[in-house]
């Protein structure tokens, strides 16, 4: 209950609300509660950085049309992923082609939302081969001492 009434949560609250709450998109507050939830700012620069790191972008040899992801990307890909887990497809990307071309599983607003000039499908690659919600920067310590290390923090 604690959560409910800290986040001013109730049954009319508005789905993004909920969202927000358990996955903020800043830190709004510097305290100790805060610096462990999990914030989609840090998820975009950990992904960003995890495609810088893999050669992408501008003489990458890995896709090398790549721009960084913001926010707002970030979370409409995410919103694809809690959509396929509500009504599932057989392929992620099917929701991601128009409801001309797949009439059970396309999604117009995801066909069109997604990536710059109607790339939803390469910036949803993009966001498969270098989502990170680690640091890349670190060394991955070993399994034996830290097998559970790339879910960590959601433990």
């Amino acid at each position: 209950m604690d959560f409910i009434e800290k986040n001013k949560l109730h049954e009319n609250s508005h789905t993004a609300e909920w969202f927000y709450a358990f996955l903020p998109k800043k830190k709004l507050k510097m305290n100790a509660e805060v610096s462990l939830q999990f914030l989609i700012e840090e998820w975009c620069t950990f992904t960003n950085l995890k495609a810088v790191l893999g050669n992408a972008g501008d003489g990458g040899c890995k896709y090398n049309n790549f721009e960084p992801f913001t926010v707002c990307e970030i979370q409409k890909i995410l919103g694809v992923y809690i959509l396929n887990g509500l009504s599932p497809s057989p392929q992620v990307e099917h929701k991601l082609k128009p409801q001309s071309k797949d009439p059970i599983n396309g999604i117009n607003l995801f066909s069109t939302s997604l990536g710059k000039f109607g790339t939803s499908a390469r910036c949803f690659k993009e966001f498969k081969c270098f989502f990170s919600v680690q640091d890349p920067r670190y060394a991955t310590p070993s399994r034996k001492m830290h097998p559970n290390w790339k879910v960590e923090r959601f433990l």
